[in-house]
């Protein structure tokens, strides 16, 4: 005599071999494939008639992991718009402007400018281009590898802006002005160390997607 629920078991078997790994959209197609048969089931189809009708009217597992691939995909490009548009707001709604300002309100020589336009340049360069800037990056399957590489990244940016605003900035007299854009320019390395773990995270991303 068949037996359904082996039969359902065999299915999430080879589900899980097709990549749906997820646990709550796995129990959502269940919850569908076990309410298909039911329903075939009532209408006096064998249980083991009503499950393959029931697989193949929901997909079979690799058109489902297709499927799946390409809400998993369009999950990523949101994630990556609402980091665009976050950053491009802090950058273009906040840094810039604040440079400008000080530009404008507070005196310096033109060693401090150049600094500071020179950070603009930068720091502009890899927001606009980091698509690019993107591809240089190795490609580093082990997920913990990446972060700890963008976390000492970040935390060597940090560890070196606590040492300059304590023990090097006090030693210098210092106009407001100059104040601002040494913090500015200091913000910007810093942001290169969580720049750094995006373009690993990106480069394996990208490599996943090609290997598919």
């Amino acid at each position: 005599m068949f037996d359904l629920e082996q039969g359902i078991s065999s299915w999430r078997t080879h589900m899980l071999a097709a990549g749906i790994k997820t646990p709550v959209p796995l129990e959502e197609l269940e919850s569908h494939l076990r309410e298909g048969v039911q329903e075939l089931t009532a209408s006096g189809m064998e249980p083991q008639e009503a499950l393959a009708a029931a697989i193949k009217k929901f997909g079979l597992p690799m058109p489902l992991q297709a499927e799946f691939t390409k809400v998993d995909k369009k999950s990523h490009l949101t994630e990556q718009y609402v980091i665009k548009v976050l950053v491009y707001t802090i950058w273009f709604c906040l840094v810039l402007p604040t440079y400008l300002y000080t530009f404008y309100k507070y005196d310096m020589n033109w060693a401090w400018r150049s600094a500071g336009i020179a950070n603009i340049i930068f720091g502009t360069f890899l927001i606009l281009l980091y698509k690019k800037i993107n591809i240089w990056f190795p490609i580093i399957p082990n997920r913990l590898r990446r972060q700890t590489i963008g976390i000492s990244a970040a935390v060597c940016g940090v560890a070196g802006m606590v040492l300059f605003m304590n023990f090097i900035l006090l030693h210098f007299s210092l106009t407001m002005g100059q104040v601002v854009v040494a913090v500015l320019c200091g913000l910007t390395v810093m942001s290169i160390g969580g720049g750094i773990q995006a373009g690993l995270e990106e480069a394996a991303k990208r490599s996943t997607t090609t290997t598919a």
